[in-house]
C-alpha cells in the first residue's frame, strides 16, 4: 500500500512530497485498500505557511495537512518541476470532485524505539535531515557521509518506510522524491 517513488525535480517541494506521500500512504493502510495519490503541487502552490518551490518546514506543511487537506494528484496534478508552481485550484483538472483528504491529527515522534513502533503500527512517517554533497551521487547500500564534509549542503525531507541493519550498520529505509 505504499505509493510509487516520485521526481519533485528543479523545485524544492521536497517537504510537500514527504508529506502528501505520508498522508496517501497512511491512508491506505488505515483502509487496507489502495488510495490515491495525494497531490504534492496542491502543498506547493496553495500552503502559504511554506515558500513552495523555495522549501518548507515539517510542521507548518502538516498544519495545512490537518487544517485544509489536500486534493488527489490526478485532481491537481504535479507542474512545479521547472521550478514555478502553478496557481492555487480550486477545481480539479480532471472530472473529479474537488475533494480534500485531511490529517486526522499531527504530532511529533521522538527517539528511535518510538519512530520505529510509529512505522510498525500506522505506516511511513516523514523525516527531515542536513545533506551533504556525498548524498548527491548516493545510488545503493548505507548512506554515510564522508568524514571530511563539515558543511552541509541544506536541508532535505524525505519518507521512512523501514528500518534495518547491515553489517552492523543501522539504518532506515527511506523514500526520496528525486525519480527512481
Amino acid at each position: 500500500l505504499i505509493h510509487p517513488i516520485r521526481n519533485q525535480e528543479q523545485c524544492g517541494s521536497c517537504w510537500a512530497f514527504s508529506a502528501s506521500e505520508v498522508l496517501s500512504d497512511r491512508e491506505a493502510i488505515a483502509t487496507g485498500k489502495p488510495s490515491p495519490v495525494l497531490s504534492a503541487e496542491d502543498m506547493v502552490s496553495c500552503d502559504q505557511g511554506d515558500m513552495g518551490c523555495g522549501g518548507g518546514q515539517l510542521p507548518k506543511a502538516w498544519q495545512y495537512l490537518k487544517d485544509t487537506g489536500i486534493v488527489t494528484d490526478a485532481c491537481f496534478p504535479y507542474s512545479a518541476g521547472e521550478g514555478k508552481p502553478a496557481p492555487c485550484a480550486s477545481s480539479c483538472s480532471d472530472d473529479e470532485a474537488f475533494v480534500r483528504t485531511r490529517a486526522a491529527s499531527i504530532f511529533a515522534i521522538n527517539g528511535v524505539q518510538n519512530m520505529q513502533k510509529e512505522l510498525f503500527t500506522n505506516g511511513p512517517i516523514q523525516v527531515a535531515f542536513m545533506v551533504y554533497s556525498s548524498f548527491m551521487a548516493y545510488k545503493t547500500g548505507v548512506y554515510q557521509k564522508h568524514f571530511w564534509e563539515l558543511l552541509p549542503e541544506g536541508g532535505h525531507a524525505v519518507k521512512i518506510v523501514g528500518w534495518g541493519t547491515d553489517g552492523g550498520v543501522d539504518y532506515w529505509r527511506v523514500a526520496n522524491s528525486w525519480d527512481t
